[in-house]
């Protein structure tokens, strides 16, 4: 049974490290993931890794809170809502 099946959340720092790893295993679960970073080519190579039908990302600065709207807002179109606190 996948521990996070049918979940939605955004991992910033999503395009290396820790965040490109916690994201592959949230996927491996079940989860849905939005990636957030400023390397677009670094999200563009995570999302490949990954696999597009569980995640897809965003280009955005976490310091800037219009940013931080806007890929918020592109979670709930792309993934039909989040779960805050999922991981």
């Amino acid at each position: 049974m996948l521990r996070l099946a049918e979940k939605r959340g955004i991992v910033t720092g999503g395009a290396g490290g820790i965040g490109l790893a916690a994201s592959i295993l949230f996927v491996q679960e079940g989860a849905k993931v939005l990636l957030v970073d400023l390397n677009e080519d670094a999200l563009q190579e995570a999302v490949a890794t990954i696999g597009s039908d569980a995640a897809s990302y965003v280009v955005a600065d976490v310091t800037q809170p219009e940013q931080v709207q806007h890929y918020t807002q592109t979670a709930v179109e792309r993934l039909g809502g989040i779960h805050s606190g999922l991981f």
